[in-house]
């Protein structure tokens, strides 16, 4: 488990932050503090900025002596967030893909590196209790790798090629090949400065372990990266790329989760990952509190074991900018603790993620897929990077799969969006789905009707034009009505489609393009109807052991522990406060329901029940996090 602070060289403060650090361990809100060096080269010659860094470092140390709480260097700059400083340095710097230079330093360049050992030994000379390097150190995201001179020179020895700087970018740009071979050098880079750094700290100290900040679309780089820097005996720790700086609304967060279990399945279990739950600027203007202990529970579910934590203002003394940050998590730091140590196996239907980090990953989750729908209407989804037997599939999420991993895939039952219905059918894959898939090019759908059931009114032109083929089932259909209250209405093509394989696999294809997150074209998706089209679907695959009825916005997640205990997450990312929280389906029956407490145990909770469904009367407030055990 890895809680650290990340904490201001702020001096004249410095009894004042040492007491709140201690504080902070004592309640057990974080395991460790990490002081900021920024450390980017300004000054022609290079400033000496870890000199003053460091004496800044031994104040708080001598302060922190023997009070418990491990004390490491934040690497927070060496290569450079990108802001030019007000006296720059001549070193090398990154090209990007637009072919502009950015005040971030190539790490190919002598003098740069030079710069780095001498100021990462001063620092290791600190004798610190750990470093972490920051993800400034990355070539991808922002970005979009280096073709200044040096990196252009590497490029030709290794090809035999004599391109300028110009012909490599729109070599990049336009050639695959050139592309990949690009990429592995950049990794070459990555790791050449990996032991720059780790080689720095062994001359003075081989012991201080040193963890690493990746950015999202530098995620392929990362595992080498971090094994060199932990040492032979060190634990290989990452820090993965998911803050949610500004986010002013809670529907995001299905999608925000994406991006999380995204990164998370890159990985294998050889590494440590912690999460970002990054306050920038560190207050409660950029993010609430509500959201930060939301973002460190969620994360913790989907895979990771702590965070990176900025809660204290880092430009400017202001502590009562962290107190409701401190508070929130001194109140649930046994909680999150109790979920860090759950290792649940979901349940429900699984949103499908790349076996491996893909070539050119993407920096913002895939726009669109059924964790938008699913995550919203209290349906238990999950991702998974491993096959499962039930699967929903978008558009975007088949971009990662091989025809011979979708076939896979398709053996077990399968819920397919229109968008995706469109894509295999251009991949000539509809044996999968039992019709033909083409966009939307007849009448405008004016409703659509699931079987023995109400009508959805057509707010969307995101519409698939299904066929079906075969034995396919038609089990909803689409009209058109010349206006609202005319008797006539004309069938125009299936609404949705169902088919059952030779192997008793079931695959349920929908007409309309599901994931769209919000806005009122979404409204073909977010109703009473279509949700209960989705319960027929989801209890059809057997993939439904409990879910939420109602109407509230919540994201909803099951599990089976590994003493085979049952629970049900329970995430309201609406904005109402919820007096009682309902919950149906086969993990209700004859149940005696618990919750998991502030203190990480579990405790009765007032329940009652009716059949399949048991009422928990609870309050729900926007973003509390309710967990349920059966």
């Amino acid at each position: 488990m890895h809680k650290i602070n990340i904490t201001p060289l702020t001096v004249e403060y410095a009894e004042e932050i040492v007491e709140d650090l201690i504080n902070l361990h004592r309640s057990g809100v974080i395991d460790s503090a990490a002081f900021s060096f920024t450390l980017v080269p300004e000054g022609i010659p290079a400033i000496d900025k870890a000199a003053e860094c460091v004496r800044r470092f031994k104040i708080f140390q001598k302060l922190l002596k023997g009070k418990g709480v491990p004390t490491g260097i934040l690497i927070q700059a060496t290569w450079g967030h990108g802001w030019t400083p007000d006296t720059p340095t001549d070193f090398q710097k990154i090209r990007n893909f637009n072919g502009n230079y950015q005040y971030t330093m190539c790490p190919e360049g002598d003098p740069f590196r030079n710069y780095v050992t001498n100021a990462i030994q001063a620092c290791a000379k600190a004798e610190p209790d750990f470093f972490m390097l920051d993800d400034d150190t990355r070539f991808i995201t922002g970005r979009s790798a280096c073709f200044c001179p040096l990196h252009t020179d590497i490029f030709n020895k290794k090809t035999g090629r004599n391109l300028t700087s110009d012909q490599l970018i729109e070599a990049v740009k336009n050639n695959k090949d050139d592309a990949i071979i690009q990429d592995m050098l950049l990794q070459e880079s990555m790791i050449k400065y990996a032991h720059l750094i780790r080689d720095a700290i062994d001359s003075i100290n081989p012991d201080i372990p040193c963890s690493f900040c990746l950015c999202a679309q530098d995620v392929r780089h990362a595992p080498a990266v971090a094994k060199i820097l932990a040492g032979p005996k060190g634990e290989a720790v990452i820090r993965i790329n998911n803050a949610r700086y500004l986010q002013d609304s809670l529907r995001n967060i299905p999608g925000w989760l994406c991006y999380t279990a995204t990164q998370v399945a890159a990985f294998d279990d050889d590494v440590t990952l912690i999460c970002e739950p990054d306050t920038f600027p560190q207050n409660r203007y950029s993010t609430a509190a509500g959201t930060l202990n939301m973002h460190l529970i969620m994360s913790a579910l989907e895979g990771c074991k702590g965070g990176k934590f900025w809660i204290t203002r880092m430009a400017s003394f202001e502590p009562y900018s962290g107190k409701a940050y401190r508070d929130i998590l001194a109140k649930n730091a046994k909680f999150l603790d109790a979920v860090l140590a759950m290792k649940p196996t979901w349940q429900g239907i699984s949103i499908p993620l790349p076996h491996k980090p893909v070539f050119n990953y993407p920096y913002t989750p895939p726009s669109g897929g059924w964790h938008e729908t699913l995550g919203r209407m209290g349906l238990p989804f999950f991702f998974s990077k491993k096959n499962q037997k039930n699967t929903a599939f978008a558009q975007p999420q088949l971009n990662f799969f091989s025809e011979e991993e979708l076939e896979e895939i398709f053996k077990g039952n399968v819920l397919v969006d229109g968008s995706a219905a469109i894509e295999l059918a251009n991949r000539k894959l509809t044996r999968l789905i039992g019709c033909e898939a083409q966009k939307w090019n007849l009448e405008h759908v004016t409703f659509e009707q699931p079987d023995n059931d109400q009508i959805i009114p057509s707010t969307s032109p995101d519409i698939a034009r299904l066929t079906p083929k075969g034995n396919a089932k038609v089990i909803s259909n689409l009209y058109h009505q010349a206006y609202r209250y005319d008797h006539n209405k004309t069938v125009l093509a299936p609404g949705a489609i169902k088919i059952t394989h030779e192997n008793g696999a079931k695959i349920v294809t929908i007409a309309n393009f599901h994931g769209k997150p919000d806005g009122l074209n979404s409204f073909s998706i977010f109703n009473e109807t279509r949700k209960r089209q989705l319960v027929n679907i989801l209890n059809d695959f057997q993939a439904l052991p409990i879910y939420y009825p109602g109407d509230a916005e919540i994201l909803f997640k099951a599990a089976i522990l590994q003493n085979n205990e049952k629970i049900a997450v329970i995430l309201n990312i609406g904005l109402d406060t919820l007096e009682q929280i309902e919950l149906k389906g086969p993990w209700t029956k004859n149940a005696s329901p618990q919750i998991l407490d502030l203190n990480g145990a579990w405790t009765n909770v007032d329940s009652t029940q009716d059949g399949d469904q048991i009422t928990i009367r609870k309050n729900i407030a926007p973003l509390d996090i309710v967990i349920v055990k059966f």
